[in-house]
């Protein structure tokens, strides 16, 4: 979906706010229930101002017009822009969960906290994996009530042929979740099955791993 597709989908309101911020914003969406009896549904834009990165909040009654509420997380020294965030409930914590672009090592970046409506205040931070070759982690919660992630695992060092037929690989799927603050990542029951001890295409060099 290109600027104009998204434009028409989300309104100029978003484009207009977003002028100050770097062009390269990220999408995922959240519903909350405020008062009760009104569904508003909340988006959260990945950006960046001034070389910090910011998650921005917006909000909407019927998924066509969308207020902006403000700068909903902000962090210095973190990264020059957050992509591809993802915010949500989790027991009774919230987990903003974002990818950190422009430094040496790109990598999912994780913050729990507490959310007032508006702005979210985390009291935790973490880095469940850490490493280039994972992400723009998003999830979902499934039928089962767990809440699944799946990340892009890409290795950034490598040109892409003019013939590649896709650029890196998803991760297994992992069910989230929240312990003393702290973000864990399992392989889902369902996906067990396919773990080994061991490849012959990799090897572990020091603290190094190899894939042939």
């Amino acid at each position: 979906m290109d600027a104009d597709e998204i434009r028409t989908l989300l309104g100029d309101n978003i484009f207009e706010r977003a002028k100050k911020y770097r062009k390269r914003i990220q999408q995922s969406t959240c519903t909350t229930n405020e008062d009760g009896v009104r569904h508003l549904s909340a988006m959260v834009l990945g950006s960046g101002e001034g070389g910090e990165g910011k998650i921005l909040l917006y909000k909407s009654d019927d998924l066509l017009e969308w207020r902006y509420e403000g700068v909903l997380f902000e962090k210095k020294a973190v990264a020059k822009v957050f992509e591809c965030p993802d915010f949500f409930r989790l027991g009774d914590k919230y987990v903003l969960m974002f990818s950190k672009i422009a430094q040496n090592i790109n990598a999912a970046y994780f913050a729990t906290g507490v959310f007032d409506g508006r702005k979210f205040t985390p009291q935790s931070f973490c880095e469940p994996v850490y490493g280039p070759q994972f992400f723009a982690a998003q999830t979902f919660e499934d039928d089962k009530n767990r809440r699944i992630l799946i990340a892009w695992m890409s290795d950034w060092t490598r040109k892409p042929a003019p013939d590649d037929e896709f650029i890196g690989s998803l991760s297994i799927p992992m069910r989230v979740s929240v312990k003393d603050g702290k973000i864990f990542l399992y392989p889902v029951e369902e996906a067990r099955g396919f773990l080994t001890t061991g490849n012959a295409a990799v090897r572990v060099e020091g603290n190094d791993i190899i894939v042939d």
